[in-house]
């Protein structure tokens, strides 16, 4: 997902297909750069971050580099925009690439849960039971990743509190409007 956003950052809106099984587009080397020390991490529970692997952060080199992430290069690049306006901050301060990637997490997690009060502002006498969906570890995790999954929660929390206000009795939405 962080390629997707960087992508966007650099103007990309849609991927690029450049093989039959591949797709993405270039992106700076030092993504992939900062990634590889990680790579062994993967599927390894018991192998641990150690803090000289964010040592091997070059930053941003601009080097360009085809990068394929066929994955995530389909999505829209509307809900990535707060993770790339944390990129374009983290460039901005010349920062590297992971703590550019802690501030792309830190907007997603900013307007995913703005959105998801919103969500249960709007929710009325269901927001204890939206509320619990929301909170549960893997919604939170979604919410502070670099992908539009947690922006795209939000956005269903809205839909959601919509559906319920639409559900309420009309007694209930006056008694709502009088108490506020």
């Amino acid at each position: 997902h962080f390629l997707r956003v960087a992508q966007i950052g650099e103007g990309q809106l849609i991927g690029i297909r450049f093989d039959h099984d591949k797709s993405g587009g270039p992106g700076d080397r030092g993504i992939l750069d900062a990634a590889i020390p990680f790579i062994p991490m993967l599927f390894h529970p018991e192998v641990k971050v150690d803090p000289g692997l964010y040592a091997a952060d070059p930053g941003w080199t601009g080097e360009r580099v085809w990068l394929n992430f066929g994955n995530t290069s389909i999505y829209s690049p509307v809900l990535y925009l707060p993770a790339v306006a944390g990129v374009w901050i983290g460039q901005a301060m010349h920062l590297k690439i992971l703590p550019s990637l802690y501030l792309a997490r830190l907007g997603n997690a900013l307007v995913a849960i703005t959105l998801a009060g919103l969500g249960l502002r709007l929710a009325g006498r269901t927001a204890p039971y939206l509320f619990l969906v929301l909170a549960l570890p893997m919604s939170l995790a979604l919410m502070a990743n670099a992908s539009q999954d947690g922006v795209m929660e939000g956005c269903v929390a809205i839909a959601a509190g919509l559906a319920a206000a639409s559900r309420q009795r009309p007694t209930d939405m006056a008694n709502r409007n009088t108490a506020n």
